[in-house]
Order: structure tokens, then C-alpha cells, then sequence
């Protein structure tokens, strides 16, 4: 039989009965709806075996972790005033003051080449930033909006909105089942 018939005799000759199954299957779909879960990890999305992924792995376990979250923030006043600057500060402080957090970058944080009027191979110590004192935030500004390094990363095209960047730590407790599982599937295919 084609499918055409098939479907023309249960479906189309039977449009009650459809709906009726269909309304009964819509309560067990809402119920079991609230237990479905969806692993959306970058873990689910490669295959175990990637040697490019094993890769990834020994390198990451070598240096920083790698996992962050970015903060934007677009201030009601000028970016680079007192008022905004405060704010940014109090932000970055109070997510230092989490556990969990490594480190936290931001405009107050990163170096002002232009300021020093050094070329970047000239540089050796510790440049100024916005922290820094007796710091003009002209010359910064202009730094953020034009530096090739800067440039529409911390501060967006428009001038009027920045970001942070919150390191978090490194998860021993899952580097280490990462690892397990790693050295368990690699007996089981040896």
C-alpha cells in the first residue's frame, strides 16, 4: 500500500479521532515536558575521541581557565566620568569579592599605550591605566575608540558602552572526572 492511501484512510477519513488522540497525547507531552533536559554543553558537542579536543584539554589544564562571562555595561552619564568610573570600579570590586571568580579586566585595568608614547616593542614595565593617577581620560578615551587592541572590544563603536570580563576559576573537581573519564575510555579502546 502507498503511504498516500494509508494516510488518507487513518488520518483524513478519521479527523475526529485524530483530535481526540491528539488531545489526549498533549497532557502526557506537558508532563513529561517538565522532566526533559537538554545538554547544550560544548561536552555534548564533540565527539569524546577528538584528538584536537584532547588536545584542547592538556593544553587549557596548563595555563588559565577558560571560562568567562562578559559584563556590558552602558552608564546613564558620559563612560569616562567620575560617576561611571566609580561605578566600574564598585562593579569589578564586588565581583573579585566572589569565590569563584579568578580575575576581572575592564577599562580601569587595561594599559593606555597612547598616554605613555611608547611603541608597543618599547614596552617593558607597568604602563598606566585608568587607576592609574594623574590620568587623562581625553587620551584614554581616544585610546579605547582607535586602538587597533581596543577598539570596538572594551568600548563600543558609539563611545557610550564597555565591558567586563570575569575570569572564573579553574573547577578542579571537574577537571579531575574529566580526566577519569578520559583515562577510562582510553582502557576500554586500548
Amino acid at each position: 500500500m502507498k503511504f498516500s492511501i494509508v494516510y488518507n484512510r487513518l488520518i483524513l477519513e478519521n479527523p475526529v479521532a485524530v483530535i481526540l488522540v491528539t488531545l489526549c497525547l498533549i497532557p502526557v507531552a506537558l508532563f513529561y515536558s517538565f522532566s526533559f533536559e537538554l545538554d547544550a554543553s560544548g561536552e555534548s558537542l564533540v565527539l569524546e575521541n577528538d584528538t584536537s579536543l584532547n588536545y584542547y584539554r592538556q593544553i587549557s589544564q596548563k595555563y588559565a581557565s577558560d571560562d568567562f562571562v562578559v559584563i556590558a555595561f552602558k552608564p546613564t552619564t558620559e563612560l569616562l566620568s567620575d560617576q561611571s568610573i566609580n561605578t566600574i570600579r564598585t562593579i569589578r570590586d564586588e565581583l573579585l569579592e566572589l569565590d569563584n571568580i579568578e580575575s576581572v579586566s575592564s577599562i580601569l585595568d587595561v594599559p593606555i599605550i597612547y598616554e605613555s608614547g611608547l611603541k608597543l616593542s618599547e614596552i617593558t614595565g607597568k604602563l598606566q591605566s585608568l587607576d592609574s593617577v594623574d590620568i587623562n581620560y581625553d587620551v584614554a578615551y581616544k585610546e579605547f575608540k582607535s586602538n587597533p587592541l581596543y577598539k570596538e572590544l572594551i568600548v563600543s563603536k558609539d563611545g557610550a558602552t564597555t565591558a567586563l570580563q570575569a575570569l572564573f576559576k579553574r573547577d578542579a573537581e571537574y577537571d579531575e572526572l574529566i580526566n577519569r573519564r578520559q583515562q577510562m575510555q582510553s582502557s576500554i579502546h586500548a
